[in-house]
């Protein structure tokens, strides 16, 4: 498990999506989660998601990106700067550490002629994709909340 999570800082128009994205939430939840996401909703309206809201800012965030709430209410470009906002956060740092491993990992590949590709599924929502260049075998995995590499032999 990586570091606990810092405040997170909004900007202006980051503030206003993210209050508008927890005030939903809240409508969809119960209990303590329904009082949590109008804390959120109101942290952001300050522009600064303190730490012990940030994980439910990252939920809040994700349901609205994966589902595709951000991009049919707000285009593009609100998307973009939620996924911009998610990215500061730790899960987002996780998911963008694992991207620069799957991308080092296809690096290596350069410079060889693709031989097999091969997609494959294990379960709904998990996939697997195998490639072989040369002298090095690849193998990833995507699921909903990431990819990742599985083997990568030379």
């Amino acid at each position: 498990m990586g570091p606990p999570a810092g405040p997170v800082s909004l900007s202006p128009d980051e503030a206003e999506l993210v209050a508008a994205e927890a005030l939903a939430a809240s409508q969809a939840l119960e209990g303590p989660r329904r009082e949590a996401a109008l804390q959120l909703a109101a942290a952001a309206t300050s522009q600064e998601v303190p730490a012990e809201l940030v994980e439910l800012l990252e939920q809040v965030a994700l349901a609205s990106l994966q589902g595709g709430r951000a991009r049919h209410l707000y285009k593009a470009e609100g998307e973009r700067s939620l996924l911009r906002v998610l990215m500061r956060t730790p899960r987002g740092r996780e998911m963008e550490s694992q991207l620069e491993l799957v991308n080092r990992a296809l690096a290596t590949l350069r410079g060889h002629p693709v031989e097999e590709l091969r997609v494959g599924m294990r379960a709904p929502g998990h996939f697997t994709f195998d490639l072989r260049a040369g002298p090095v075998n690849l193998a990833l995995s995507f699921r909903p909340h990431g990819v990742w590499v599985e083997a990568l032999t030379a």
